[in-house]
């Protein structure tokens, strides 16, 4: 379970079930710009101690300039460069190593908005290479599960929850646990907010992860990343 943007309806309704049932989930966070973010930066600190991970989301969500997600004007994927989209990556680390006093290789990263590109037209380049020399591991969209012999951890598949019902997020967890596959699912509102998954909808997915932990292997992404690097061989992993 990832949880994207830093949103106060997660400390305030996801939170208190994953702790209920005994589940660790990821936190992506946007440091100094997510909601409200100097009032619960505490709290976020603390899922560390209750078992969660707290990681990389960049400093400001940039996003393509086609999306307009949060902000307006030059401040967008197309208009950015390499040493541009860098420092937002590692403006957010700074941030978040001295509020946990953890290193790097205890977080992952997501890609805001699921675009892994900057620039545009001849100067479009991705910039997971830049993601994969920082981090164990990144998730992006997709509406896939992933094969643990063969996926690209700076590149890990997700299934948005928003816009789904409860019955089609449980069954691509289902399927993959059949498969022996890797489900990575990815909320943002509980409740509240934006991209939202009702409350109620949140707590059934949740029960039948819990309901089914002899079967499903439920851990935080950088956790299960790291499992995945160190016993799935792969010609490409290092």
């Amino acid at each position: 379970m990832t949880f994207d943007d830093g949103m106060p309806s997660q400390l305030e309704r996801a939170v208190p079930v994953l702790n209920r049932l005994g589940l660790k989930a990821t936190f992506y966070v946007n440091p100094n710009y997510s909601v409200e973010w100097d009032k619960h930066a505490p709290e976020w600190r603390a899922l560390i101690a209750q078992g969660h991970e707290l990681s990389n989301h960049t400093d400001k969500h940039p996003c393509s300039c086609q999306n307009d997600y949060r902000h307006g004007g030059d401040y967008c994927l197309e208009k950015l460069d390499q040493t541009e989209i860098a420092r937002a990556i590692d403006d957010a680390e700074n941030t978040l190593s001295r509020l946990t006093s953890q290193p790097r290789s205890a977080r992952s990263f997501a890609y805001p908005c699921y675009n892994t590109d900057v620039g545009a037209g001849a100067n479009r380049a991705s910039y997971v290479p830049q993601i994969a020399r920082r981090y164990v591991a990144a998730r992006v969209g997709m509406n896939e599960d992933n094969d643990p012999a063969t996926a690209d951890l700076s590149y890990v598949y997700a299934l948005p929850a928003d816009g789904k019902s409860v019955e089609q997020i449980i069954a691509y967890v289902d399927q993959a646990a059949q498969k022996g596959r890797w489900a990575v699912l990815v909320f943002h509102g509980i409740g509240a907010e934006w991209n939202i998954t009702p409350e109620a909808d949140f707590q059934r997915i949740m029960d039948h992860v819990a309901q089914n932990r002899q079967r499903i292997w439920v851990a935080p992404f950088v956790t299960v990343a790291g499992y995945i690097r160190d016993h799935s061989p792969s010609p490409y992993r290092k």
